[in-house]
């Protein structure tokens, strides 16, 4: 049961990041740099920590999007995008690699996801600082199928615990969240222009 879903997952990994990836290279859509680099470096611990309390397909998924985002930072910083980053983005990015030190100190996995959720929190900030100004930078739909992603990525763990759920449906209810801000903002934008 659990291979249908990987799969689905794989494929709605595909359907999130192609139309995000033509905006990047068609130079509508602005990645925030430090919001995907910091991602990469969370993800990826957050991908051993799964693979080290039985994660499952969920373990794979968290390596693939590491690759992913690591594409992004380069690929956005080679199309030479853009992006305002101001002290709060800064801010947020040594936060949010703070919280990474924090885990190596506690080494308490149910802490260390806690911690790790936190902290891509403190990584989508500038993200969602840039969104509220340029809503059409981002992708309503990226944002959307990530929501349903995570939904589905709580179905792939080989053992459900707080440890191996609490990412995924905190994501879930993040990334569905961020795509109705996107769209509300474009209205409002439309609305009083």
């Amino acid at each position: 049961m659990k291979l249908p879903i990987f799969i689905l997952t794989i494929l709605l990994l595909i359907i999130a990041y192609f139309p995000y990836w033509r905006g990047m290279f068609k130079q509508v859509i602005h990645p925030h740099p430090l919001t995907w680099l910091s991602w990469a470096v969370v993800t990826l611990v957050l991908g051993l920590i799964y693979l080290f309390n039985e994660g499952g397909f969920q373990t794979w998924i968290s390596f693939l999007l590491v690759i992913n985002n690591i594409a992004i930072v380069i690929a956005s910083l080679a199309l030479g995008q853009k992006v305002q980053i101001t002290k709060i983005d800064i801010l947020c990015f040594i936060t949010s690699l703070l919280a990474l030190i924090i885990w190596l100190v506690i080494n308490q996995p149910v802490w260390s996801v806690v911690i790790i959720t936190a902290s891509q929190l403190i990584a989508f900030i500038p993200s969602i600082r840039k969104a509220y100004h340029r809503p059409y930078d981002e992708s309503a739909l990226t944002w959307g199928t990530h929501g349903f992603r995570y939904g589905l990525m709580t179905l792939l763990v080989a053992t459900a615990s707080f440890t191996t759920l609490v990412n995924s449906i905190f994501w879930s209810v993040v990334y569905v969240s961020s795509a109705i801000f996107l769209l509300w903002r474009r209205k409002a934008l439309s609305i009083s222009s």
